[in-house]
């Protein structure tokens, strides 16, 4: 993961996470907000909310994908479509 301390964005914090399939890292979640917004509790909370998604993505996509959504027990649990070479 990778935090922002308004390096990028001045007044705004930000937090990314990798989301990985088959060992490649294809994409990942990211989250900003107004720095004034949070404490230091706050950050540490949406830091791993975030992590916790983005590994919850990955795992999800060592499912056998095709054009279909992924279905599980009956609920749908995601749909997408990839680009590019995978």
């Amino acid at each position: 993961w990778a935090e922002s301390h308004g390096e990028v964005d001045p007044g705004m914090w930000a937090v990314a996470a990798p989301v990985s399939q088959r060992r490649r890292v294809i994409a990942a979640l990211w989250l900003a907000v107004a720095d004034k917004r949070l404490d230091a509790s706050r950050r540490v909370a949406l830091r791993d909310a975030t992590c916790a998604a983005a590994a919850a993505l990955s795992r999800q996509l060592g499912i056998a994908w095709g054009p279909q959504s992924a279905i599980r027990g009956g609920e749908k649990i995601a749909s997408i479509t990839i680009h590019g070479d995978t």
